[in-house]
């Protein structure tokens, strides 16, 4: 027995399979947001808004979903991709077949060639990332749905189909989705995404210290810092600069990601950049006389958040950005411009704004005896 089985038997046994951490919530950093991609997709209605967001761990299944759904990875657990990367070094140029664990007879099926993976979670929780970088090695997908009807938790089936549709934007011929049982199904073996067989090279790898899993680290982002992209964002990129497209100026529309805009009403208060949980907004300032808003097209999850904290409304959605901005490594540029000093706090703001107080110093001068709340505040409770 190994190390990994030992530590998995030692284990808590009422250990939850999915964590959530409530502070890295969009609706916790931004009190006025409406992001409930979790609550929709849920199966099972394990997860409800009270004051913050809650999961009923309990009533959770772990299909993984909310995994791939949230915009900001306030959910933690094992999505089964690594088990299904770490066969991709032992696939080459065949199809491969995707079951579910939970799927009746997944010997049973139409293509006797290609190989066929169970994995270890609802297939509801891969993202079109796995499909794609399957397709850098492999011949061609194939997706098994034709259980969803009779499964609990069928209700993930679209899910499942969305992430197909992405991935056969690029691969129409080579992604399929099964969603009948086949007609003269033929009997295959089935290998556990969790067992994949141990080659001889395999083995040395061992030996001379070289893992296999080490291998996919770059794509799997076990590590994913606090402030960044969502993991399935990250993986999508990895995965796309692993194929060679003829195109790369169509929309990424597929993605989720957005193209802002800002025009001249930002007063360089950078209050965006501060509050952006993915940290894809940056604000810098050179010397102290110029400034520059940049934002991320590929950390953007378009959660909302900058354009609620801004209060001039200098901040636009401009629709999807193409492939070739969304996997590109720079940041586009929002805004740049000079600096001036406030006369009254000497704080730095915007050189074209007019006057010599800042926004602040301004409303306090014009309201000696108000408060300025937020605008999207202020708007909410007309």
């Amino acid at each position: 027995m190994n190390l990994l089985a030992v530590a998995e038997k030692l284990a808590p046994a009422d250990r939850p399979p999915v964590a959530l951490d409530a502070a890295r919530c969009v609706r916790a950093q931004d009190k006025l947001a409406t992001c409930e991609q979790c609550v929709r997709a849920c199966p099972v209605d394990a997860l409800r808004f009270d004051a913050s967001i809650a999961l009923d761990e309990k009533i959770c299944v772990a299909c993984g979903l909310c995994l791939r759904v949230c915009p900001v990875d306030a959910f933690t657990g094992d999505d089964g991709v690594t088990d299904l990367m770490n066969w991709l070094a032992r696939l080459h140029a065949q199809a491969v077949e995707l079951v579910c664990p939970r799927h009746p007879d997944p010997t049973k099926g139409q293509n006797e060639n290609a190989i066929v993976l169970r994995a270890n979670t609802c297939l509801a929780a891969l993202g079109a990332s796995v499909y794609l970088r399957l397709l850098s090695q492999v011949s061609s997908v194939a997706v098994r749905m034709d259980a969803c009807a009779e499964c609990a938790i069928g209700r993930v089936q679209p899910h499942i189909a969305d992430a197909l549709d992405a991935a056969r934007q690029f691969f129409p011929e080579r992604v399929i989705a099964i969603t009948e049982k086949p007609p003269s199904p033929k009997i295959r073996a089935v290998y556990d995404a969790k067992s994949p067989p141990v080659s001889r090279r395999d083995f040395f790898r061992v030996l001379t210290g070289e893992s296999v899993r080490a291998a996919t680290i770059a794509f799997t982002n076990e590590s994913t810092p606090t402030s960044a992209a969502p993991r399935e964002r990250q993986r999508v990129i990895h995965a796309l600069k692993q194929l060679t497209l003829a195109d790369l100026n169509v929309p990424a529309a597929f993605t989720g990601a957005i193209r802002l805009r800002a025009d001249d009403k930002c007063t360089a208060c950078g209050v965006c950049a501060r509050a952006c949980p993915t940290g894809a907004m940056q604000f810098s300032i050179t010397d102290n006389t110029t400034y520059r808003l940049t934002c991320s097209v590929a950390q953007c999850t378009d959660c909302g958040v900058c354009g609620d904290v801004c209060e001039p409304q200098a901040l636009q959605r401009a629709g999807a950005p193409t492939l070739a901005e969304f996997i590109a490594s720079a940041p586009m540029t929002l805004h740049t411009g000079a600096l001036k000093q406030c006369a009254k706090c000497n704080a730095r703001f915007a050189a074209h704004l007019e006057g010599n107080l800042c926004p602040i110093c301004d409303f306090r001068r014009r309201n000696p005896f108000g408060s300025l709340r937020p605008r999207a505040q202020r708007e909410a409770q007309r």
